[in-house]
């Protein structure tokens, strides 16, 4: 709902491994939209696709994509979601120009992250949110909002901005 994710769009999810928040972007888009996901691990993927099957889901497409380069289809995005994957990205300006291809116009991109200052375990794994905004201001995304309402996590909300 804090993302406004509605019947017919047509998201990537980046870094789906196995599926588990992909079944529920699926479930809101709706028969009339597509979820693309997308993994650098080739076995999760797999794992994805045998559930799509068990359940006779239709509205996923599975994505082998590269460390740097998402592999969306160009300009098909109306939104891109990554659940914990933000922190995993070894060069997120290189990861967003290319992702930036696969996006319309002032379409949105949302992380939802582990916030390490929610879980005190975790602070050497996780990003703080100033280190998420200062990688993402070298990107042409802009900051919309953060949702801060999860119990141990946080949504970062960017837009993009049209192509010049």
């Amino acid at each position: 709902d804090s993302l406004g994710i509605t019947t017919g769009m047509i998201v990537g999810e980046a870094g789906a491994g196995d599926g588990y928040f992909t079944f529920h972007l699926a479930r809101r888009v709706g028969p009339e939209g597509i979820v693309y996901a997308n993994d650098i691990d080739k076995d999760a993927l797999e794992k994805l696709r045998v559930r799509m099957k068990k359940e006779n889901v239709k509205n996923i497409e599975t994505i082998l994509s590269k460390a740097d380069n998402p592999m969306f289809p160009p300009e098909k995005l109306d939104m891109v979601v990554m659940m914990n994957v933000f922190h995993h990205i070894d060069n997120p300006s290189e990861w967003m120009k290319n992702v930036i291809l696969s996006m319309k116009p002032r379409a949105p991109m949302a992380f939802i992250e582990t916030d390490p200052d929610k879980r005190s375990s975790m602070k050497d794994h996780f990003l703080t949110k100033k280190e998420i905004l200062g990688r993402m201001e070298k990107t042409r995304f802009t900051f919309m909002r953060i949702f801060d309402f999860l119990e141990r996590d946080t949504i970062y909300l960017f837009s993009l901005e049209p192509h010049p």
